[in-house]
């Protein structure tokens, strides 16, 4: 077959199970990319169907971003024990730099990174500086480990 078919030619079929990876990567994500129509949405339709847990929510990615937005304040910073990197735009009117510093300073895991994207608005990434965005994405999940932890 096809590329299509060898994605999701098994969904609803259960797969093998496949050994666990001997050193699994300290960052998993996806960055999705891709014009208007070329399948973003049904990738996270079908992921969102197929994901085993009960507690989820759908939403369109604009709506995520304004009720993440709306909420940074009632998040615990101090309850994130993941590995986190806070994307700040230069000239953004939601969020304020000493806000979002101070929630910085409160993530208790020292793998975290903190970045302004310069010239640019909160919602401007999202158009014409995403390349901005897909490096600053790509550096951070390819970093090596780092060889010293204080």
């Amino acid at each position: 077959g096809s590329l299509f078919a060898s994605i999701f030619g098994s969904l609803g079929r259960t797969a093998p199970s496949a050994p666990a990876p001997a050193s699994p990567p300290s960052r998993l994500g996806v960055y999705l990319h891709g014009g208007t129509g070329c399948g973003k949405t049904m990738l996270l339709d079908i992921f969102y169907r197929c994901a085993p847990t009960e507690r989820k929510r759908r939403a369109h990615f604009h709506s995520f971003m304004l009720d993440m937005c709306s909420r940074l304040p009632l998040v615990n910073p101090e309850k994130l024990n993941v590995p986190t990197i806070v994307m700040r735009g230069e000239h953004d009117g939601i969020a304020s730099f000493d806000d979002l510093i101070e929630f910085y300073k409160k993530l208790p895991n020292p793998d975290k990174q903190f970045t302004v994207m310069a010239g640019i608005s909160h919602a401007s990434f999202q158009q014409k500086n995403y390349m901005m965005v897909y490096h600053i994405l790509h550096a951070w999940f390819t970093q090596p480990e780092p060889l010293y932890r204080g």
